[in-house]
């Protein structure tokens, strides 16, 4: 089982995609080789995301939940006591997603779920398990939150705001860093979101994601073509385009310098 448990605005959606497209390419290369019985990983989708959007902000829960939440057992219970919630059409057909792809899972089956908060429940589902983190400089973490609009400007208006929310995330990290320690079942890979800067990070960070995937599964890494999934991975990942000092060096390019004239 693979973890997406990363710290909101630090990359996680990034290094989820990135692991699920290693599983892609790794588990189709297995598959066809004989050595691994399942074809491709389920994605099971954001864990509890029931939960998740009716209290995302881990705030005051116990009054965003419905009254009876301990009463509530089957997707029909949650179906009524979502009725008169807003928003609650939509958590449902997540909840119908959910349950079609957790329908799907088998004992051998590789199983993808995101979760920022921590739960333990996570830990104990399958028999090998790989949690993904990761980290970003606090001070961007805030400007990308502001240009989401999870904030409002002026900046140093919201920074009480951002401070409390961001001291909740760092208390979840810290909490699925301490659930893996001394696990022999369960390992952790850190992604740094510098890491993703560079072509030449990108590729290392991809690299060490592969080694990390193939030993939960259980997979003779010396059997693979680490260096063609790596490859497959950056070319459909990795977004030059967001960078031209990747391509041009640092210089200018001829339409910034006639901009500038």
């Amino acid at each position: 089982m693979v973890v997406c448990a990363g710290s909101p605005r630090a990359a996680s959606t990034a290094e989820c995609t990135l692991a699920e497209h290693v599983l892609e390419y790794m588990m189709e290369d297995e598959h066809r080789a004989g050595r691994l019985q399942q074809e491709k990983a389920t994605y099971l989708g954001y864990w509890n995301y029931h939960l998740h959007q009716l209290c995302s902000d881990g705030f005051d829960c116990e009054n965003k939940y419905p009254a009876n939440l301990r009463e509530l057992w089957t997707r029909d219970d949650w179906s009524n006591a979502l009725s008169n919630i807003d928003g609650g059409d939509d958590i449902r057909t997540e909840m119908d997603n959910y349950y079609g792809k957790r329908d799907s899972v088998e004992a051998s089956s590789v199983v993808i779920a995101k979760s920022h908060e921590f739960d333990e429940t996570l830990l104990t589902m399958c028999d090998r398990r790989l949690v993904l983190t990761s980290s970003r400089d606090k001070e961007e973490v805030f400007d990308s939150a502001l240009s989401l609009g999870w904030f409002t400007q002026p900046k140093e208006e919201s920074r009480w705001w951002f401070d409390t929310y961001y001291d909740l995330w760092q208390q979840w990290g810290h909490c699925w860093v301490s659930a893996t320690q001394g696990d022999e079942n369960t390992a952790r890979f850190d992604l740094n979101f510098k890491q993703l800067s560079t072509e030449g990070s990108f590729r290392a960070v991809v690299r060490l994601m592969a080694y990390e995937l193939a030993k939960v599964l259980q997979l003779d890494d010396t059997l693979m073509d680490m260096n063609g999934i790596v490859d497959k991975v950056v070319d459909r990942d990795f977004q030059r385009e967001l960078n031209p000092a990747l391509t041009n060096g640092g210089l200018r390019t001829a339409a910034a310098e006639a901009a500038s004239n």
